[in-house]
């Protein structure tokens, strides 16, 4: 999951002003939060130096580019749906 947010930054130009290892680590974090709200330990914080509130900034513009795919598919699923039904409806009249 960590990978997949990470390759989300590639087509943000945003996220030039993250240093790779800061997308790294804040990818990490959030795939972290999501199964199953894990912390941001010490030990983290020593290898990837960087603390959990240095990590904000990053992590919320990869969180934006989540939310930002999600409505898109979910509006591609919504448009797909519609057009099934409205397939459907000319075929049943």
């Amino acid at each position: 999951m960590a990978k997949y947010f990470m390759e989300l930054s590639l087509v943000d130009y945003a996220c030039i002003a993250f240093l790779p290892s800061e997308i790294a680590a804040a990818s990490l974090y959030i795939a972290m939060k999501a199964d199953g709200g894990l912390e941001w330990t010490p030990t983290m914080e020593y290898y990837s130096m960087y603390s959990e509130s240095k990590l904000q900034p990053c992590a919320r513009r990869i969180a934006f580019l989540i939310t930002k795919t999600l409505d898109g598919k979910a509006k591609q699923m919504v448009r797909e749906q519609q057009s099934r039904l409205t397939s459907s409806s000319s075929r049943g009249t």
